[in-house]
C-alpha cells in the first residue's frame, strides 16, 4: 500500500511509545509578535497496541541494527547509542526506507523520485545513511523501555531460536516472552531437555518469533 513519511513516521511514533499514539504535527502552535500563543493543539495520547507486544517488536528491531540490514549504521553512530529500526525496499527498487527512533527521537527517511523511477537503492544502501548521519547528529538518548512485568527476558542462540546460556553458543541474542514460558534449549547448555508436542503452544510462539526475528533482520 502506499505510505507517506509522515504516516510511516506516525506508525513509528506508536511504537517508539510504547504502543500509545499521538498525533504528528507539522504545526505545534501559533505564537503573536508579542509572544502570546494564539492557537496551541492538546497532547492527545491513544494506547493502539499492547505495551508488551509493542516491546517485543522493539527489541527486535533493536537487534536488527546488530544483526540485520542496520547494521551498516554502526559505523555512524556514536559508541552504544541503542536505536530500534527497520529497512524498507520497494518492488524494482522504487524506494528506499529505514525508519526508526532512539530513546528521544523518531526518525523516517524515504529516498526516491517523484516520478516513480528506479533508484537502483535498497532501504539499507540509500536511506540508511541518511537516517544514521541524521540520528548520530541529534545528540540523542539510547532507547532504553523498562520490560512489562508480564515479561521476562532470555538469551537464544540466533540462528536456530534454542535457548542458551552465556558461553553455549557463539552468536546469542536477548529476547523478551511471556514470563513463565519455556523455550526448547540446545542441547548440552545445561538445561532440563523437557520433550513438547510439536503442536504444542510453545513451540509455535517460538517457531513464529524465530520466523519473525529472521524475516526483521534480513
Amino acid at each position: 500500500m502506499d505510505v507517506t513519511p509522515i504516516e510511516a513516521a506516525q506508525l513509528f511514533n506508536g511504537l517508539a511509545n510504547g504502543g500509545f499514539r499521538n498525533p504528528l504535527r507539522a504545526v505545534r502552535a501559533v505564537i503573536s509578535q508579542d509572544g502570546k500563543t494564539v492557537k496551541a493543539f492538546p497532547l492527545q495520547v491513544t494506547q493502539v497496541a499492547s505495551p508488551e507486544v509493542v516491546y517485543q517488536v522493539d527489541r527486535l528491531m533493536v537487534h536488527v541494527m546488530d544483526h540485520g540490514t542496520g547494521r551498516p549504521a554502526r559505523a555512524l553512530l556514536p559508541p552504544g547509542l541503542v536505536v530500534a529500526g527497520k529497512s524498507g525496499t520497494s518492488s524494482d527498487y522504487r524506494d528506499s526506507w529505514f525508519a526508526g527512533f532512539s530513546g528521544s527521537h523518531v526518525a523516517v527517511v524515504w529516498v526516491g523520485y517523484d516520478n516513480d523511477q528506479p533508484t537502483g537503492f535498497t532501504g539499507s544502501a540509500g536511506a540508511l545513511p541518511v537516517w544514521a548521519h541524521l540520528m548520530g547528529s541529534l545528540g540523542t538518548t539510547s532507547w532504553n523501555a523498562p520490560m512489562p512485568e508480564s515479561l521476562a527476558e532470555v538469551q537464544i542462540e540466533y540462528p536456530t531460536g534454542l535457548r542458551v546460556v552465556p558461553g553455549c553458543a557463539e552468536d546469542i541474542v536477548a529476547v523478551a516472552v511471556p514470563a513463565g514460558t519455556e523455550l526448547p534449549a540446545k542441547p548440552g547448555c545445561g538445561f532440563p531437555q523437557a520433550q513438547t508436542p510439536a503442536n504444542d503452544p510453545v513451540n509455535t510462539l517460538i517457531d513464529g518469533a524465530r520466523k519473525l526475528l529472521q524475516t526483521l533482520t534480513h
